[in-house]
């Protein structure tokens, strides 16, 4: 695995403002003890039919990116509820409620970028991507045992294109 650059999706904690973001963390174990709980019935049952190792071993590397993906929607989701609580709450002055409208139309164009581009980063032929936006640093993780000097021209093509950053601040990575 190629690492360029660790993000701080996992913190606890964010500040925003007068808004204090939880991390999705918690959310997320408990749908995967869930999900653990039903893999093991299915297991149990047909363990005769079932190679569980090649099927684990296939699960767990998704796993990474649907599980960063959930957390980052579900930080999204969360920050966007957070601003719409200002914007809701008549006590608050208008100009609060006027930053909120703001960051959310932040967030809003935040998401569309990384939607557009993990796209059109996997129509370039990659299996999977996820992209997490931390500040001005663009983390781009991309599903592939390497990456050509070839294939980081087109991701960083996308990438620029799509949050009209300087490259400088983009991040690139391989998970295999």
């Amino acid at each position: 695995m190629d690492t360029v650059a660790v993000t701080d999706v996992g913190r606890n904690t964010n500040n925003i403002g007068d808004v204090q973001l939880v991390s999705s963390n918690a959310l997320v174990e408990n749908e995967n003890t869930t999900v653990s709980a039903l893999v093991d019935n299915l297991e149990n049952t047909n363990s005769n039919t079932v190679d569980n190792s090649v099927s684990t071993a296939i699960t767990s590397e998704e796993d990474y990116f649907t599980k960063t993906k959930l957390e980052r929607d579900t930080m999204y989701s969360r920050m966007l509820e957070s601003y719409q609580n200002i914007i809701n709450n008549k006590e608050l002055p208008e100009t609060q409620k006027s930053i909120a409208v703001q960051e959310i139309d932040k967030i809003n164009k935040a998401q569309n970028s990384i939607m557009i581009a993990e796209n059109l980063i996997m129509n370039k032929g990659f299996d999977n991507v996820v992209i997490l936006v931390n500040n001005n640093a663009i983390n781009v993780v991309i599903k592939t045992a390497h990456l050509s000097n070839e294939d980081i021209g087109k991701i960083q093509n996308v990438i620029e294109r799509e949050f009209a950053v300087d490259l400088s601040q983009v991040n690139i990575s391989s998970r295999n």
